[in-house]
């Protein structure tokens, strides 16, 4: 990404670098102007304006989730974020990282789309 910057062709992303350091858990973000640092809860794109205040609240109220806990919550998420942007795809990727190694896992969100027709748009000129 730094070389990409000094040749002024910047690749405007973020990195999001997971993994375990010293058998501890490490969640780390790297954005496109080189700035890095570690969280506790990491976001990018869209979900970071929408989700993180959500996703901060349930935190506050327990510290530690469990396994099954978080991934209903990000199923939870990826649909209200696909309801938010339809053009976006509701898939994603799920890594569980353990002292042992990463699992993964490629999940699709089903959205509900029945009250649609419920629901009207009057556009006035």
């Amino acid at each position: 990404m730094h070389h990409r910057r000094t040749k002024l062709n910047p690749l405007l992303t973020s990195v999001i670098v997971a993994g375990m350091e010293n058998k501890e858990p490490f969640l780390g973000r790297v954005n496109d102007k080189g700035s890095a640092y570690k969280e506790l809860l990491i976001i990018t794109g869209i979900g970071n304006h929408l989700a993180q205040g959500w996703i901060r609240t349930i935190l506050e109220a327990s510290n530690k989730i469990t396994e099954e806990h978080a991934e209903q919550l990000m199923d939870r998420i990826i649909k209200q974020l696909y309801y938010r942007d339809c053009r976006a795809f509701a898939r994603c990727r799920v890594f569980v990282i353990t002292n042992d190694g990463v699992e993964f896992k490629a999940k699709e969100v089903r959205p509900d789309w029945s009250l649609a027709p419920l629901l009207s748009v009057k556009l006035f000129l």
